[in-house]
């Protein structure tokens, strides 16, 4: 057996021959690898932003329901310590309403409550998609309650009355004004 096989010199200035190959675990990604991974992205990406619009609409549903009732309880103590008749009105079909006071002798204001932003015409609107719907009305629209200061009750109510406040059609917040205690609570 030769042993010089390994070291034998194959050149004519005597320099050996080895046989140099590269590391084979640094060669990149293939095309294949990298389709898969964007997709695989993509898929996640899609599930993630339909999860968050759905969450989004239901803090604007939320949001909706927590600044009617703060409002209505707002408005209705603002028109106690001014003495006068504090009037809710509800527009189903726009998704809108107004809150104003009353004196004794029927003159009328449109009241805003601190940092929110009416429309030209003295009304609050909902958030994006948001819809109203109120119970334990007439069919009148706009639907028109009264807090009457002096009585400590709501005129025109009779019982509790629901505004209902739903997301594309389902039902999911609601605000309930008791006509005992006149506070307007979301359930």
């Amino acid at each position: 057996m030769d042993k010089n096989i390994n070291n034998s010199p194959c050149f004519s200035d005597g320099s050996k021959n080895i046989n140099y190959r590269p590391f084979h675990g640094n060669e990149g990604f293939s095309l294949l690898e990298l389709i898969i991974v964007v997709a695989i992205m993509g898929i996640i990406f899609t599930i993630g932003v339909t999860n968050f619009a759905t969450f989004n609409d239901q803090l604007n549903l939320s949001n909706s329901a927590q600044k009617v009732a703060r409002e209505i309880n707002w408005g209705k103590n603002y028109g106690i310590v001014r003495e006068k008749f504090f009037v809710v009105r509800v527009w189903s079909s726009d998704n809108k309403y107004q809150i104003s006071l009353r004196d004794k002798f029927g003159s009328e204001e449109v009241i805003t409550p601190p940092g929110e932003i009416i429309t030209v015409d003295g009304k609050t609107e909902l958030d994006t998609n948001v819809q109203l719907q109120v119970s334990n009305c007439d069919e009148n629209d706009p639907c028109i309650f009264t807090y009457n200061y002096l009585a400590d009750v709501w005129d025109d109510v009779g019982k509790a009355v629901d505004i209902t406040l739903s997301l594309y059609g389902q039902t999911n917040q609601t605000v309930t004004i008791d006509n005992i205690t006149g506070v307007a609570r979301v359930q």
